[in-house]
């Protein structure tokens, strides 16, 4: 039974530490995924500044150079963007793969559990018959 138990325990254990390392994973492609939302936004505020500096100083070669940056700016963007869903897409494949793993590890908490209150219930047994078998010699013995 100790065996059983300890087997268990080994695979509660290991399916614990498969949830702390998928965990790990999705937070660093959040994190990705959140750097590049923020390029995004730099890049877009870029393109207003820039488009409102050539504006107020109307040179030819201002606009020029302001719409080459924003040409730029934008094909940056839509990699960005096209970087966004491929991540998007690998983070809800890791997150349901962090689901499944939670599925294994609550199964093996269960199964722990159950197999504790199985020792459980026959050593109180093991106790009863003990406590009955030496009532009845005492028992005997008046």
């Amino acid at each position: 039974m100790a065996n059983s138990i300890k087997t268990i325990e080994t695979l509660l254990k290991l399916s614990e530490n498969a949830v702390e390392e998928k965990q790990k994973e999705i937070s660093a492609i959040q994190y990705r995924l959140d750097a590049m939302e923020d390029r995004k936004k730099h890049l877009l505020t870029s393109i207003e500044v820039e488009a409102c500096i050539a504006s107020e100083a109307s040179t030819p070669l201002l606009y020029e150079m302001s719409g080459k940056f924003q040409a730029k700016a934008e094909d940056e963007i839509d990699l960005i963007n096209q970087a966004i869903e491929l991540t998007i897409k690998e983070l809800e494949e890791k997150r349901a793969e962090l689901l499944v793993l939670y599925q294994e590890q609550k199964t093996n908490d269960i199964v722990l559990q159950r197999k504790i209150e199985v020792i459980r219930k026959e050593q109180v047994k093991k106790d009863v018959n003990e406590l009955d078998e030496i009532a009845s010699s005492m028992h005997r013995r008046k």
